[in-house]
């Protein structure tokens, strides 16, 4: 049925072509028409084509495609598609060169590339360009060259590192001196540049020698134009200026070249400060750590920090007309000594530990000392209480019944002893020993002792009126043990 519905339309179409009513086509109406571009070759076409007539217009050369022209009714109907430009695809990249699209808006039939070298390369080619023809790009790739610098001729006295010969864009060439006693009088280093020419001066070898320098605010004390190496540069600052440099200028060579160390260099005379300051430190102004001589400054500091002296938190210096304060403008951290006192005999202190203001410890003393309080304190006088121990000494103690016959003096050390003997009337002699709590040992005399106990004995048997004679038996008996005893 399909196939059947074509051929009746077919039929008709056909039929209607044989009977319509004769007008012509021209060439100039599809010239004028929207359906043409210059793509188009007419060149072949008629000047006019009767009704129905179908006309093939192909395109010009760098152009592919073709439309089909019918003639009806004295108007042309169209098939097919327009002309389409030739694509020659990608140009061909140049080897230290850049292209850019000079005609035409894409790789196709009639666009021209343009090659432009990169820095420092040169084209060699006869042309820089490319066209987009029907068979492809024409010429080849254009080439391009590294530009060369002229070859350097040196003084045999200079090495050289790099190619003075045949150098290229970029390329570096480095001079030294072969002699240490001579210096370079040119650059040091000179390079290829994009022109092909040197930057820089070719250097020769000379011996070392420094000018004279010009010194801001200050001037050279000698009439010398020409320094030899090692030569001491003499000057001075002007009013309210100083050397940069306590050390002396010489003439030295630096590297390859002669120059002043240190730089002679004249700078204002000021105080400086240490901005942001040192912890437990407070500057008054703030926000400046330039003055000028004359200026006041005033330090504070921190609970635990001291300056000029450990019982100071605060003070006023002055900036002197050498650039040096009156008082260093810096708090320090109150610290007592880690070393231990010779008296003490242990504390929990070691030897690398950093004690601060208000620190504690407890301690204990060497033997024939005493400990002066419980704990050591840190303070801003040291260590507290001062002395720590006590040295243990006792009094000289006399007696009554008793007189000192050796070591007689009125202090005594711990451990020293005394030795007494008893007075006459009195038996005996005894020592005492200087100890932690006082002296020791037994101090009495006998006699007076056993009189006075035979007194009460005796006073006990009459007041009693004792008669018995086993109990006066008994008071004897006990009266002999304590004269033996004594």
């Amino acid at each position: 049925m399909h196939i059947l519905t074509q051929s009746c339309v077919l039929f008709v179409w056909m039929h209607t072509l044989t009977f319509v009513k004769s007008q012509d086509c021209t060439r100039k109406q599809f010239v004028d028409s929207p359906l043409f571009d210059d793509s188009f070759d007419t060149s072949d076409l008629e000047a006019s084509y009767s009704a129905g007539k179908q006309v093939r217009v192909s395109c010009r050369v760098g152009f592919s495609g073709f439309i089909q022209l019918i003639c009806i009714e004295g108007q042309w109907l169209s098939r097919g598609t327009k002309c389409q430009p030739i694509s020659c695809g990608h140009p061909s990249k140049a080897q230290f060169a850049d292209f850019r699209l000079e005609k035409g808006e894409d790789f196709v039939f009639g666009s021209q590339v343009v090659y432009t070298c990169h820095k420092g390369y040169q084209m060699v080619s006869r042309t820089n360009f490319r066209r987009c023809m029907t068979e492809g790009w024409n010429g080849t790739v254009p080439v391009c060259e590294a530009k060369q610098c002229p070859v350097i001729h040196l003084d045999s006295k200079v090495h050289v590192n790099g190619d003075p010969d045949e150098a290229t864009y970029g390329n570096v060439v480095r001079f030294s001196c072969k002699s240490n006693s001579e210096m370079l009088d040119g650059s040091a280093e000179i390079y290829c540049d994009e022109n092909g020419e040197w930057i820089g001066k070719v250097p020769t070898c000379k011996a070392i020698t420094c000018a004279v320098p010009a010194i801001e605010n200050g001037y050279v004390t000698e009439d010398i134009q020409e320094y030899k190496e090692r030569e001491v540069l003499h000057f001075e600052c002007d009013p309210n200026y100083r050397r940069g440099e306590d050390r002396p200028s010489q003439c030295t060579k630096l590297g390859v070249q002669a120059e002043w160390s240190p730089t002679p260099v004249c700078e204002p005379i000021t105080c400086k400060l240490q901005l942001p300051p040192l912890e437990g430190t407070r500057y008054e102004p703030i926000f400046r750590n330039v003055f000028l001589p004359g200026d006041l400054l005033t330090v504070n500091c921190g609970e635990k920090y001291w300056i000029s002296n450990p019982q100071n938190t605060s003070a006023v210096t002055t900036c002197k007309d050498n650039g040096e304060w009156t008082i260093r403008p810096i708090c320090k951290e109150v610290i007592c000594s880690n070393q231990r006192d010779r008296h003490v005999y242990s504390w929990n202190v070691n030897w690398r530990q950093r004690i601060t203001l208000g620190e504690t410890t407890p301690y204990r003393c060497t033997t024939g000392y005493m400990e002066s309080a419980t704990e050591a304190t840190c303070t801003r006088d040291g260590w507290k209480p001062n002395p720590l121990c006590q040295e243990i000494t006792c009094d000289r103690r006399d007696f009554e019944t008793a007189d000192v016959v050796r070591n007689n003096k009125q202090k005594y050390r711990y451990n020293e002893e005394v030795d007494y003997v008893c007075k006459e009337g009195y038996r005996g002699r005894f020592t005492l020993t200087c100890k932690d709590r006082g002296w020791t040992g037994n101090s009495q005399c006998s006699g007076k002792y056993v009189r006075t106990y035979c007194m009460h004995v005796c006073m006990y048997i009459i007041t009693q009126n004792v008669t018995s004679t086993n109990l006066k038996l008994t008071f004897i008996s006990v009266l002999n043990a304590q004269v033996e005893t004594h």
